[in-house]
């Protein structure tokens, strides 16, 4: 007798298990449905109306992440990446530090790129030797500058890469190919610095202990004789170039 009123238990909550289904979907599949798709969403993964998978096996309908990250934690454990409205960016969260889009501890100034002792530049430098912009579109972008009285100081196809420097009086814009700049305010790449005795300036900007980019100094094939320089980053993440043209 117990057993028949399990039994009979069980088949009624199957029942109206499928009533409601059917009910709520317009579909009399409903058993075929939650047997195939139970399990499919996690508890608080679904968003109401927006669940692909596990479509009415989820009541709660929460949160239904299509690529398993919300910007919240709870619904997104490796948080490497927690966008919400783009403010958070790959590799800025660590895990669980997304906040309603906004990484707790995102980095906002890097003391440890300031050396207790700076050195001095300018007895190796005379000032802004060019400033550096990524581009998608470099034939585009020269029209640009020209179409406001900039001309082609130099041009060079660098490893396949087709790099440009426009000239307007004493300022230098070096056009840098780059499949996907940044697009937005802030999108120069970095400022360079004319120098001379760039040997004896690397040693000391290294020796400081300036975040050095560049572990050596790199030669390049550009203006007339070539061009040797280094990069380090400042405290904000800018970069900083230190440009020898060959003479």
């Amino acid at each position: 007798m117990k057993k028949l009123l399990i039994l009979a238990v069980t088949m009624f909550t199957a029942m109206a298990c499928c009533q409601q289904k059917a009910a709520d979907q317009e579909t009399t599949a409903c058993q075929k449905e939650c047997t195939q798709k139970a399990g499919e969403c996690k508890k608080g993964e679904c968003k109401k109306g927006n669940c692909e998978k596990g479509e009415g096996c989820c009541p709660d309908k929460a949160n239904c992440p299509k690529e398993g990250c919300t910007g919240d934690p709870a619904t997104c454990p490796q948080a490497a990446n927690c966008p919400k409205k783009g403010e958070c960016k790959k590799g800025e969260c660590k895990q669980g530090e997304c906040k309603q889009g906004a990484c707790k501890n995102k980095v906002t100034f890097v003391p440890e790129n300031c050396p207790a002792n700076p050195v001095n530049v300018a007895s190796y430098s005379d000032g802004l030797q060019h400033i550096g912009l990524p581009t998608a579109e470099v034939q585009k972008t020269i029209d640009f500058y020209q179409g406001l009285g900039f001309t082609i100081a130099t041009r060079h196809d660098i490893n396949g890469r087709d790099f440009a420097f426009m000239k307007l009086g004493n300022l230098l814009i070096e056009v840098i190919p780059n499949d996907k700049p940044t697009m937005r305010a802030g999108a120069v790449d970095h400022i360079c610095l004319n120098v001379t005795k760039i040997e004896e300036l690397y040693k000391k900007i290294k020796d400081a202990g300036y975040k050095m980019i560049d572990q050596n100094i790199v030669d390049i094939a550009f203006w007339e004789k070539g061009a040797r320089y280094f990069f380090i980053e400042g405290p904000n993440k800018e970069r900083i170039e230190f440009c020898e043209i060959v003479k």
